[in-house]
């Protein structure tokens, strides 16, 4: 079994200011990246491969359903990173 099969790629976009945070360009973090992780990989591979703080407020979406920072990811999968943000 070669590398490649024990890899999975996702696309991930940052939004709220991370891209700041993990030092990336904000077009691409908007638009989104590809990103290769372990097969298994979950949101929290994602989390530390950008270097986020997990103590951030921080929501994920994987393919636009919300998840957890334990969600398992798939190849090809699309995950939106935002921080909550207040405004009033």
């Amino acid at each position: 079994m070669d590398s490649s099969e024990q890899q999975i790629v996702v696309i991930a976009k940052l939004f709220g200011g991370l891209h700041c945070q993990a030092a990336v360009d904000c077009l691409k973090a908007m638009r989104g990246m590809e990103i290769e992780l372990p097969k298994g990989a979950t949101v929290a591979h994602l989390i530390k491969y950008f270097g986020l703080k997990r103590s951030a407020k921080l929501l994920f979406f994987v393919d636009g359903k919300p998840v957890g920072i334990s969600s398992r990811l798939r190849d090809r999968s699309v995950i939106s990173i935002c921080s909550m943000v207040a405004g009033g």
